[in-house]
């Protein structure tokens, strides 16, 4: 058996992926991230934010503070050989990397389009994968875990 599910629980069906992305966006998610308490509400948040901006809007809300307010947060707890093995994690890494790349690239041609109409790139394979990964790590720290006043998100400045 390999590294990589040797920290899996059980694998989820589809539906229940579903029914527990829409439980875990009931609990914990706030767009408010700077009000989390535990590290599971950041990541819940983050990801909901994520979800809804490309997956709801079509990434046209993307813009460069998404990269700080939402991706830096999946990248400081989500990537974690705790829960994932090495080759999960750079995986995760690289849809992260791939949905800020399909970002910017977004905003060059809505940019270079001047108001004009354009078609922007998706970005919805990205989300999808990221929110089960997700669901696999609140499934693996089923407690809240409190974030430490150092670690408390209190917004960029």
């Amino acid at each position: 058996m390999s590294l990589f599910f040797k920290h899996r629980k059980p694998s989820l069906s589809a539906a229940n992926y579903a029914d527990e992305w829409r439980r875990l966006r009931d609990e914990y998610a706030d767009p408010a991230i700077e009000l989390a308490k535990t590290k599971q509400a950041v990541v819940v948040s983050a990801a909901s934010v994520i979800d809804r901006l490309w997956n709801g809007h079509g990434g046209t809300s993307w813009d460069e503070s998404c990269e700080e307010d939402y991706v830096a947060p999946l990248r400081e707890h989500l990537v974690t050989t705790e829960v994932f093995s090495s080759d999960e994690c750079a995986v995760i890494a690289r849809k992260l990397d791939d949905l800020v790349t399909i970002g910017r690239k977004n905003l060059q041609h809505t940019a270079d389009a001047e108001g004009e109409e354009t078609v922007l790139d998706s970005a919805g394979a990205e989300v999808d994968y990221l929110v089960l990964r997700v669901v696999d790590w609140c499934r693996h720290f089923p407690e809240p875990i409190p974030l430490a006043d150092e670690e408390e998100y209190h917004g960029h400045f």
